[in-house]
């Protein structure tokens, strides 16, 4: 009989943690650097934001911002599979498998 042990998750956890919490530590670093470097709110930002955008650091966190948050949506999709997989592998090897 097939089952999914606590250690199981654990290492899968433990190997994609750490990736999965930088992704979202960047995003979240790079979401709030773009507002204050790039869009500030003010009026004085307002009629400044045309020409900070265009600079390379702001061009910089925007790409920063569109890959974490391609990253993010990626993980959530890997986790599920892992999830998916595991809950078939328990259906065809364990005790609720037809015979």
């Amino acid at each position: 009989m097939f089952s999914v042990t606590f250690k199981d998750v654990y290492n899968f956890l433990k190997e994609v943690t750490f990736v999965y919490i930088f992704w979202i530590a960047l995003h979240y670093l790079s979401v709030h650097l773009y507002s204050y470097f790039c869009t500030p709110l003010s009026f004085i930002g307002f009629l400044s934001s045309p020409f900070l955008v265009p600079l390379p650091q702001c061009k910089i966190l925007r790409w920063v911002i569109e890959q974490g948050g391609k990253m993010i949506e990626v993980m959530w999709i890997i986790l599920g599979k892992w999830i998916i997989e595991k809950m078939l592998l328990i259906g065809k090897k364990g005790r609720f498998a037809p015979e």
